[in-house]
C-alpha cells in the first residue's frame, strides 16, 4: 500500500530515529540547478553536481551518479552519499521550473552568477538505458523514482549506500540505512504497471541495494507511472485498545481524526481533557497536512462515552456527536445537561459537542429520554444550526414540535432527527418510525437549508410518502425523508428490493443531491444505471445516488464473493463518490490503482465512482492483519482513511509509527495517481499521421493544472529542447482519449515514445515504443509551369517510387486519381498543384508545384456590314478586343494575299466577290494572344444586259424587246415614246410605241442580294402613220422627242404649269424660251416625264428621251 511506480520504482527517506529528516524545513522542495557557484574542497566548481536542494537539517547534492546527503545537527557534520551504479554518465536533464531565480556572488565567483533557476521536479534520463530518474517533492520529502520505459531492465538498477555503518531489511521489506546519526528507512518498493502490480522486493548485497520482481513483469508494455502515493500514515492509540471513526480536513489541508479509546496514555496533549475518565473515551486528535500532531483531547465521563462523528461547521470548527453512558463530564451550557437515564449504567443517551479549531468547549448537551439513544449521525445546516440524528426506545424527552412528536412502538426502536441552534438550543425533535420495526437514522443537509434523513426499517407504515417508492418491499428496506428546516416532512420513500437493504452511511452534494450505501442481500430493484446491475456475493455493498425529490438517479453493487462492509460514503467538489469500508473479498474491489491485492484478513477499501456511477477506481488499504476504514477528500482531491488496526506495517512518516496494542486506530493520507495512458491502439504509424492516446484521470487535478507533451526521438530519448507537442485538449479529465500530430518530417526508427506530464500534481506518463515508417518521397514533373489560358494542358508526370495510390488536387477543385494526368484550366490565375501519394507500407506524403495560367488577350472586333455588293465595297472593321494590348494582326480571307494591316482598326475593299471568313489576332504583353473571325460576304454585280429587239418600228405597233436572262436577276424597263404593256421585272416586255418620231428602251439589271447593275439604253425610230391621235388622247404632244436641246410643248387646253421629272419622281428644271418651247440641253441624258396641268385644272403626262 506503499507509492507504486512503474516499472517505476519510488525510494523515499524515512526517517525512524527523530535525528535525521530529508524533509524541507519550509515543507516545499526546490532543485537549483548548478550554473557554476557549487565548488569542490579546493574551490573550484564542481560541474558533476547538476543540482541542489536544501532539506530540513540537511542538504543533497544531485549528479549523473546519485545524490549526496550532507547532514548537519548541533555538533556533527555527517555525509551519506546514495550511488546508483554502472550509470551513463552523460545525458540530458529536464526541469519543470518554479518561480523565482537566484544570484550568487562569492568568493570564486565575484562578478556574480546570475539568473540560477530553480525546479519543482527535474529528470536525469537515461540513467540506465530507457530508465530514467524523477526527482521531486512529496509534501516536503525528497523523493525520487526510477521509471523503467519499454526497452529498459530493472535489474540494472543497483544502488550503494557510501558511507552507511551498515544497510538491512525489516520483516515489512524496508529498507534500514543505519548511520551515525540514526537510521534511515526506505519503504518497502512497490511496482506497477498497466496490468496490475507488480510484487517486487530489494535485494541486498552488503550496502548495495537492487530489485526483485515476479514473473508477472512486462517489459514490453505501457507502464503506470506514479500510482496512489502514501503521503504519510499513523497509528493513533496506546497499550490499550483504540479505534478511529471519523475524520475530516478544513481548508488549510489541517485533519480531524475522531474515535475511541482504552488507553491512558499518548491519547491527549493540549486538549480540553487530557486524562481519560474510565471505561471507553472519545477521543479528537487535530494534525497539520504533514501528520504532525497539533492537539488531541479526550471526552467522556465515568462510563462508557462512543464518539459517532465529528463534523465542521467553519475553519472556526466543529461539532462531536456520540453516545454516552456517563452521568457527568459530558453537558456544559446546552439543552439537556443531565442524561435521560440518570443512574442507570445501562442507560445510553446521545450526546452533542460544540469545539472551536483549537479543541477548547462551547457547550455540549445529552439527547435523550429514560431509555436508550443511540447517535448515527449529525450534521451542520445551510443556517449554521446543527442537525442529530440517532435510534430512541423513550417514549419521552425526544419529540418537540416536530412532524412526529410521540413514540410509535412500546419495544423497537424508532428514528430521532432534532434539530439545535449553533447555542445548543432544541429548535425541533420529531420521532420517525413505523410499529414493530426497528429503525435509526443517519442526517444530511442539503444546501437550501433542507434536511434529510436515511435509515432502514421493518415498517410497512408510516415511513413513505409522497416518494418515489411507497411500498415496502422486503424484510428490511432503507428508507429516506426529506424535512424543511421547521421539522414539517416533505416526502418519504422506501429503498431496495425483496431481501435485507440497510444504509451505513448518507451525505449530499453541493447540488442537492443524495448519496447513501449500505448493505443488501436483494438481487434485484436495486442496481440500476450504474457500474454493475448484478450481484457478486450472498450480499454485496450498494452504492446510490437520489435527486432531491429522492428519486434515484443511478445504483450499483459493489464488492466481491467474500464479506464486504461500507461505512463512509463522501463526495468532492465534481461530484465523485467515495466509499470506504472493510472487505474479505480478494475479487471485485481493486480497480486502476495500486493497492490490487488483499494483504491481510480483512482491509479496508476505498472506491470511487464518477457523478454518472460509473467506476473510476477500486483499491485495498490495509497490511498484514485487519483493517476497516472511514475515508474523508479535502479540497485539492488528497483522501484520507482512519479506521481500526491489528497490522503492524501501516505507519510511514507519521505521528506514530509504531502499533502499541493488539488494536489502534490508524490515519493516512494519500493522493489518488492523477491519470494513466491506455495503450496506443496503433503501434506502427506515419509521418504526418494523427496519434490517439486513451488516458483516464483517476483524481481531481490541482487548480491551475497543465498538461504538456513530447516526443522523443527515435531511439526512445527525450530532448531538454524538445518542443511540446500541441494537445487538442488542454485539462484531462475522465476517461477520454487526446491525439497529437506527427511532425511531417520526422524520420523512421523503432523506438519513439510519448511523455505527458502534468504540473499539479506533478505526474509523467510514458507511451510504450511506437514505431515510425518512411513516408514515401514523392517527385513529379510538369511539361510547362506557365502557360496561357487560351489552349493551356499541363502534363504531370509522376516518378514518386513504390507508389500504389496517386490523388492529384490540381487547385482548381479538380481532382484526378491517375499516375500522369493531363489538365486545362478554364481560368487565369496561380493554382497550386499537390500530389499525396501512399506508398507500399500505407504511409503517405505530399509534394506541391505551383503552375501559372497566364492572362489570355480577349480579341473582338465589329464590322458596319457583314454583306456589300461589289460595286464600291468597303467593308469598315472596329477592334472591341480586350487587355493590354500591343500587337494586333488581321486576315481578310484572301488566299495568298499578305496582310499587313497591323493596326486595331481596318477597312477592306474586296475585288472579287465571295465569301471571305476575316481573322482578328491581338497580342497581349506577356505574349498570350487570342483571336476572332466574322463571314463577310461580297455579292456579285449582275451581268450587263443586251435589249434585242427592232429598233426601227411604225407608229401605234406592239414590239417585243428582251435580253439575255441571268439566273436570280431581276429586270427594271423605262419606255419612252411608247406604252410598257407588259414584262417589267422579267428579262422579255411588250411595247406599243407612240406615233413617232422616236421611241427608247432603257433596262436596269437587280440580283436578289439587291446589286444593281449598269442602265442599258436602246433607241427606236418611229415612223408616224396616220392622224397622231396620241396628243388628242392624252391631251399635249411633246417634240421632238427625243430631244437634245430644245422640247415643245403642245396641249389641246390652255397650258396653265409644265413640271419635268426624272425617272425617280424628282422634278428638275426646264428653262422656258419662248412660247411652248424649252431648253433640256441642260439636263441628262436619259428619260423624263412633263406633266402639264391646264388651266382648267387638267393634269397630263408625257415621256420623253433626252439624248
Amino acid at each position: 500500500m506503499y507509492k507504486p511506480y512503474t516499472l517505476l520504482v519510488v525510494l523515499a527517506f524515512l526517517m525512524g530515529c527523530g535525528q535525521l529528516y530529508a524533509q524541507s524545513l519550509s515543507g516545499t522542495i526546490r532543485f537549483t540547478e548548478n550554473k557554476g557557484q557549487i565548488t569542490d574542497e579546493n574551490g573550484i566548481p564542481d560541474a558533476t553536481i547538476l543540482y541542489t536542494a536544501k532539506l530540513n537539517g540537511a542538504t543533497a547534492y544531485i549528479t549523473r551518479k546519485g545524490i549526496n546527503y550532507v547532514f548537519n545537527n548541533k555538533t556533527t557534520t555527517y555525509r551519506l552519499d546514495v550511488e546508483w551504479q554502472g550509470v551513463a554518465e552523460k545525458g540530458l536533464s529536464i526541469g519543470e521550473e518554479a518561480q523565482g531565480h537566484e544570484n550568487f556572488y562569492l568568493s570564486h565567483c565575484p562578478q556574480g552568477i546570475m539568473g540560477v533557476k530553480t525546479y519543482k521536479r527535474v529528470v536525469l534520463h537515461n540513467i540506465y538505458p530507457f530508465t530514467d530518474v524523477v526527482l521531486y517533492d512529496n509534501n516536503g520529502l525528497l523523493e525520487y523514482d526510477f521509471v523503467v520505459h519499454p526497452g529498459g531492465n530493472p535489474n540494472q538498477i543497483k544502488i550503494n549506500y557510501k558511507g552507511a555503518d551498515s544497510v538491512f531489511l525489516s520483516p515489512q521489506n524496508e529498507l534500514i540505512i543505519k548511520t551515525p546519526l540514526g537510521n534511515i528507512t526506505e519503504a518497502a518498493p512497490v511496482s506497477y504497471q498497466r496490468t496490475g502490480e507488480i510484487k517486487s522486493k530489494y535485494v541486498l548485497a552488503g550496502t548495495t541495494v537492487g530489485f526483485a520482481f515476479d514473473l508477472g513483469f512486462h517489459p514490453y508494455l505501457t507502464l503506470t507511472i506514479d500510482p496512489v502515493i502514501k503521503i504519510w500514515g499513523t497509528y493513533y492509540g496506546g497499550t490499550k485498545n483504540d479505534e478511529a471513526t471519523s475524520v475530516y480536513t478544513d481548508v488549510d489541508g489541517n485533519v480531524y481524526l475522531g474515535g475511541n479509546t482504552f488507553s491512558d496514555h499518548v491519547i491527549a496533549q493540549n486538549g480540553h481533557q487530557n486524562t481519560r475518565t474510565d471505561n471507553c473515551d472519545a477521543f479528537i486528535a487535530k494534525f497539520d497536512k504533514y501528520g504532525n500532531r497539533l492537539w488531541a483531547t479526550y471526552y467522556g465521563g465515568e462510563n462508557n462515552d462512543r464518539l459517532t462523528k465529528i463534523t465542521p461547521y467553519s475553519a472556526a470548527g466543529f461539532y462531536l456527536c456520540g453516545t454516552t453512558q456517563s452521568d457527568s463530564l459530558i453537558a456544559f451550557g446546552g439543552h439537556q445537561t443531565q442524561k435521560g437515564g440518570k443512574g442507570k449504567a445501562s442507560d445510553k443517551d446521545a450526546f452533542l459537542v460544540k469545539f472551536d479549531s483549537s479543541g477548547v468547549r462551547f457547550w455540549a448537551t445529552y439527547f435523550g429520554g429514560y431509555n436508550d439513544e443511540l447517535a448515527y449521525g449529525c450534521a451542520v445546516g445551510s443556517d449554521g444550526d446543527i442537525y442529530l440524528s440517532g435510534s430512541t426506545t423513550s417514549p419521552t424527552g425526544i419529540g418537540f414540535n416536530g412532524f412526529l412528536n410521540s413514540y410509535n412502538d412500546d419495544v423497537l426502536p424508532d428514528a430521532f432527527l432534532a434539530k439545535f441552534d449553533r447555542n445548543g438550543i432544541l429548535r425541533w425533535a420529531t420521532y420517525y418510525g413505523g410499529l414493530f420495526s426497528h429503525e435509526y437514522g443517519i442526517v444530511a443537509t442539503g444546501p437550501a437549508g433542507e434536511v434529510y434523513l436515511a435509515g432502514h426499517t421493518e415498517s410497512s407504515t408510516d415511513i413513505a410518502e409522497n416518494g418515489h417508492k411507497n411500498t415496502f418491499s422486503g424484510v428490511k428496506d432503507a428508507f429516506l425523508v426529506k424535512f424543511n428546516s421547521n421539522g414539517n416532512r416533505i416526502w418519504g420513500t422506501y429503498f431496495g428490493g425483496t431481501e435485507y437493504d440497510d444504509v451505513k452511511d448518507f451525505t449530499t452534494d453541493g447540488e442537492g443531491n443524495l448519496y447513501f450505501t449500505g448493505l443488501t442481500y436483494s438481487k434485484s430493484q436495486v442496481a440500476n444505471g450504474g457500474y454493475r446491475n448484478t450481484i457478486a456475493g450472498l450480499g454485496d455493498i450498494y452504492i446510490a445516488k437520489a435527486d432531491s425529490s429522492g428519486t434515484p438517479v443511478w445504483s450499483t453493487y459493489y464488492g466481491g464473493y467474500d464479506d464486504d462492509e461500507a461505512l463512509k460514503i463522501v463526495t468532492d467538489n465534481k461530484s465523485n463518490v467515495y466509499v470506504s469500508g472493510k472487505t474479505r473479498s480478494t475479487a471485485g474491489i481493486s480497480f486502476g490503482q495500486a493497492g490490487n491485492t488483499l494483504q491481510g484478513g480483512a482491509d479496508a477499501f476505498v472506491v470511487k465512482h464518477t457523478a454518472s456511477g460509473a467506476l473510476d477506481w477500486g483499491m485495498y488499504v490495509g497490511g498484514d492483519a485487519e483493517e476497516d476504514g472511514f475515508v474523508a477528500i479535502d479540497t485539492a482531491g488528497l483522501l484520507y482513511l482512519c479506521g481500526t488496526t491489528t497490522s503492524s506495517d501501516i505507519a510511514k512518516d507519521g505521528h506514530q509509527n509504531t502499533k502499541d496494542s493488539v488494536t489502534d486506530a490508524y490515519l493516512v493520507k494519500f493522493s489518488p495517481k492523477a491519470a494513466r495512458l491506455q495503450p496506443i491502439v496503433k503501434q506502427q504509424l506515419c509521418p504526418g499521421e494523427n496519434v490517439r492516446i486513451d488516458y483516464t484521470v483517476i483524481t481531481q487535478l490541482d487548480t491551475g493544472n497543465t498538461f504538456t507533451a513530447y516526443l522523443s526521438d527515435s531511439v526512445g530519448e527525450f530532448s531538454k529542447t524538445q518542443p511540446a507537442i500541441a494537445l487538442d485538449k488542454n485539462y484531462l479529465q475522465g476517461s477520454d482519449s487526446f491525439t497529437f500530430r506527427l511532425p511531417e518530417n520526422l524520420p523512421p526508427g523503432y523506438n519513439y515514445r510519448i511523455q505527458v506530464i502534468s504540473s499539479m500534481p506533478a505526474d509523467t506518463l510514458t507511451s510504450a515504443a511506437i514505431t515510425v515508417k518512411a513516408k514515401p518521397d514523392v517527385r513529379f514533373l510538369i511539361n510547362d509551369t506557365a502557360q496561357c489560358r487560351l489552349g493551356n494542358l499541363f502534363g504531370f508526370t509522376d516518378s514518386t517510387d513504390a507508389a500504389v495510390d496517386w490523388l492529384w488536387d490540381f487547385g482548381d477543385n479538380i481532382k484526378s486519381t491517375l499516375q500522369h494526368p493531363t489538365h486545362s484550366y478554364a481560368n487565369d490565375g496561380i493554382y497550386k498543384v499537390e500530389l499525396k501519394v501512399r506508398a507500399a507500407n500505407n504511409c503517405s506524403n505530399s509534394d506541391s508545384a505551383t503552375v501559372i495560367v497566364l492572362q489570355t488577350p480577349v480579341s473582338g472586333f465589329m464590322t458596319d456590314n457583314v454583306q456589300m455588293c461589289l460595286k464600291d465595297n468597303k467593308f469598315k472593321f472596329t477592334d472591341t478586343s480586350k487587355g493590354t494590348i500591343v500587337k494586333y494582326g488581321w486576315h481578310f480571307g484572301e488566299m495568298g494575299t499578305a496582310n499587313p494591316d497591323t493596326t486595331a482598326d481596318a477597312v477592306k475593299t474586296y475585288a472579287a466577290a465571295g465569301s471571305y471568313i476575316v481573322w482578328h489576332k491581338v497580342i497581349n504583353d506577356i505574349g498570350c494572344s487570342d483571336s476572332t473571325a466574322t463571314l463577310v460576304r461580297v455579292f456579285p454585280q449582275p451581268d450587263t444586259p443586251v435589249i434585242q429587239g427592232s429598233s426601227f418600228v411604225l407608229g401605234r405597233s406592239t414590239q417585243v424587246y428582251q435580253v439575255t436572262p441571268s439566273a436570280g436577276t431581276f429586270y427594271s424597263w423605262w419606255v419612252d415614246g411608247g406604252t410598257l404593256q407588259s414584262g417589267n421585272g422579267t428579262p422579255q416586255i411588250t411595247v406599243v410605241w407612240n406615233n413617232g418620231p422616236v421611241g427608247k428602251l432603257r433596262v436596269v439589271a437587280t440580283t436578289v442580294f439587291g446589286c444593281v447593275g449598269d442602265t442599258i439604253e436602246f433607241t427606236v425610230g418611229i415612223s408616224p402613220v396616220g392622224i397622231d391621235e396620241v396628243a388628242s388622247k392624252q391631251g399635249i404632244a411633246v417634240y421632238p422627242n427625243p430631244a437634245t436641246d430644245v422640247v415643245t410643248v403642245e396641249s389641246l387646253e390652255t397650258i396653265g404649269q409644265v413640271v419635268c421629272r426624272d425617272v425617280s419622281g424628282r422634278a428638275v428644271t426646264i428653262q422656258l424660251i419662248q412660247g411652248n418651247t424649252y431648253n433640256v440641253s441642260l439636263l441628262a441624258k436619259g428619260f423624263y416625264t412633263v406633266e402639264v396641268i391646264t388651266m382648267q385644272g387638267t393634269s397630263y403626262i408625257h415621256k420623253f428621251i433626252k439624248q
